[in-house]
């Protein structure tokens, strides 16, 4: 199979989830080192949540749309990620970033 036609077939349920997950945790990522270097870990990740609310990341440029299911699911994942996040600006980060793909 060339490269093309592999890149053209639908992206299956099961990987938009992976997706998913790989992208919180690149933003978990993302804000905890900010938030250790003392940089600002919402300012460290706004590009990422950007990027997601308008579909310039790998997996939303394969599909036709934003499916509200995953937007629910990314956006439920951070909020869980952020419990467990000990540092108070990085977890206030990944809420906020939550609630802004939560709107999108």
């Amino acid at each position: 199979m060339t490269f093309a036609l592999k890149h053209d077939r639908p992206v299956s349920l099961a990987r938009q989830e992976i997706s998913i997950v790989c992208t919180a945790h690149r933003m978990v990522r993302v804000a905890v080192t900010a938030d250790a270097r003392g940089a600002d870990p919402a300012r460290s990740i706004a590009p990422l949540v950007r990027g997601w609310c308008h579909g310039r990341l790998p997996l939303l440029r394969r599909t036709s749309h934003h499916s509200e299911e995953l937007l629910w699911l990314l956006a439920r994942t951070l909020d869980e990620i952020a419990d467990q996040v000990p540092r108070p600006h990085a977890a206030a980060a990944l809420r906020a970033a939550a609630a802004e793909i939560a709107r999108s």
